[in-house]
């Protein structure tokens, strides 16, 4: 008889298997909080069960094994086993949890801004009504690893570790006690989050939930004018504020859940894997087969860009194939630049060995990029030369 897995120990590790062991959650998080952000305690619909009235046109939901768990998140001593039936009790839990709202502005930042925003009961409960169908549907579906290259089905979510990623350092300061009041006159830049923060009653932290704002929309600060329709006429809205209800990414217990990786990405940058593959081929094309001049300066580019990491997650892709791999010799790359002019990747001859050259402005970056992604080809039919991003094997 075969045991069945818990989808967390099928995956493996929890981050990069390299990196220090995760540090353990900050103190604090279930300390007392400041009255401006302390939450309300208020059970949405659906409170301590797994389904939310007025969801018409779904079917029944599964139920959802709760495990109680007393005291802070706990998250460095953790087993995948444990961690994965801690953040299932922390999705059970949220409909019958105390919500606060938190804004931030500079969040890809080292001093992210934090503000919590009041509400009053009755939205209170709207929030906690809204965590419990986020929730919900993360508790359903099928948990898979935020791979790269993996594009989730309908009925999955992807996951990712926080630990030593932006996002750890960030959800540490949105779990603090107490923050500044919301004033309207705190100015938001142009990227921005809403946090919806989900506590138990005794205060200790069980899920947050992550969207991007923009301040125009949000909170109404752009030149439109505003109304709300009380039943009989609109009514001037001087200060209003507007909640998107995809709240797309949701963070329990050191682990970050969402439906998409582009949810993630747009707020945090690549998760983890991601990182972890798209460094390991940059030392295997650029340090190992090619002789770069100004390689750190290309590192520091490609693996500060989400764009230049999928673009290496191409190439990985590319080395894979052994006669490709072969091929990558610096003989080879001279001999094509030698007879392809076009191709703007200069090639340093001062030294003892010719060394291809990186040069970081916007229109050269991408050069060598492009060269090991295979991008230059020419056709057999017109003998025309292009430059081509995507390519399908037709050997």
């Amino acid at each position: 008889m075969t045991q069945q897995m818990d989808p967390i120990d099928r995956v493996g590790a929890w981050a990069d298997p390299t990196a220090p062991p995760p540090p353990e959650a900050g103190a604090g998080r279930d300390a007392p909080a400041h009255p401006v952000d302390r939450g309300h305690a208020v059970r949405g619909r659906g409170a301590g069960r797994t389904s939310v009235a007025g969801r018409s046109g779904r079917g029944p939901r599964r139920p959802v094994r709760v495990v109680h768990r007393a005291g802070r998140e706990r998250i460095g001593s953790m087993t995948p086993d444990d961690r994965s039936t801690a953040v299932r009790a922390a999705l059970a839990g949220a409909g019958s949890g105390r919500a606060s709202l938190l804004m931030v502005t500079d969040h890809r930042t080292s001093r992210p801004r934090v503000f919590a925003a009041p509400v009053d009961l009755a939205f209170a409960e709207q929030l906690v009504e809204l965590a419990t169908e986020v929730s919900t549907d993360a508790a359903e579906a099928e948990w898979r690893p935020a791979a790269p290259g993996f594009t989730p089905a309908a009925g999955q979510w992807l996951w990712t570790a926080t630990a030593h990623t932006p996002l750890a350092g960030l959800d540490e300061e949105i779990c603090r006690p107490t923050h500044a009041p919301y004033q309207r006159s705190v100015r938001f830049g142009r990227s921005n989050l809403m946090v919806l923060r989900i506590r138990a009653d005794d205060g200790t932290d069980l899920l947050r939930l992550y969207q991007g704002f923009s301040p125009d929309k949000a909170l109404g600060t752009g030149r439109r004018l505003v109304g709300f329709w009380s039943g009989e006429r609109f009514t001037a809205l001087t200060a209003p504020l507007v909640i998107d209800r995809a709240f797309r990414v949701v963070v329990a217990q050191g682990m970050a859940l969402m439906p998409t990786a582009a949810a993630y990405e747009g707020l945090f940058g690549p998760p983890t894997a991601v990182r972890v593959e798209a460094a390991a081929t940059f030392a295997d094309a650029f340090e190992d087969a090619l002789l770069v001049r100004g390689v750190d300066e290309l590192r520091v580019a490609c693996l500060s860009d989400l764009n230049m990491m999928r673009k290496l997650l191409s190439i990985r892709r590319r080395l894979e194939d052994p006669r490709f791999r072969a091929a990558l010799t610096m003989d080879r790359v001279l001999a094509f630049l030698a007879t392809n002019p076009q191709v703007t990747v200069p090639v340093d001859r001062s030294g003892p060995s010719p060394a291809l050259v990186f040069e970081p402005g916007p229109q050269q970056r991408w050069a060598l990029l492009k060269l090991l992604d295979d991008d230059y080809l020419r056709s057999d039919l017109t003998g025309y030369r292009y430059e081509a991003n995507s390519k399908s094997d037709v050997r």
